[in-house]
């Protein structure tokens, strides 16, 4: 036990006989160390921020609940350029029923995204 504490007596003497001598390289690491710290605590701490405030948003529109949009494709296929756009008709709301298992419910929506329609100083889709 003696020589233990002995051992662990020259270490600390050694130790601050180190820090004493760089104390610019003791204060940089230290600085880092906790710099670090800090950067990941913050980090973590907005994901976790970000995740609950999505869960919220999500949970306004009610449980179970998938939203499907229609997009662009992103390959080629049997001589068709790639970039073409997807759009939805209502015979895919039939088809998706029949299809998919675990599908209640199934609501379509219709939307135009484009340029305003004007008429006079009357304005549509602004």
């Amino acid at each position: 036990m003696k020589l233990f504490l002995y051992k662990l007596l020259l270490f600390l003497k050694v130790m601050f006989r180190e820090f004493k001598a760089q104390k610019l390289r003791m204060a940089l690491t230290i600085l880092g160390i906790t710099w670090g710290t800090i950067a990941i605590t913050l980090l973590m701490a907005f994901s976790v921020g970000i995740e609950r405030q999505m869960m919220k948003a999500n949970a306004g529109m009610g449980q179970g609940i998938i939203v499907i949009w229609p997009g662009q494709t992103t390959m080629a296929f049997h001589g068709l350029p790639p970039g073409r756009r997807i759009t939805f008709i209502p015979e895919d709301m039939t088809l998706l029923k029949e299809r998919v298992p675990g599908i209640d419910k199934i609501s379509g929506e219709y939307e135009r995204w484009g340029p305003t329609l004007a008429y006079g100083k009357k304005q549509v889709n602004k």
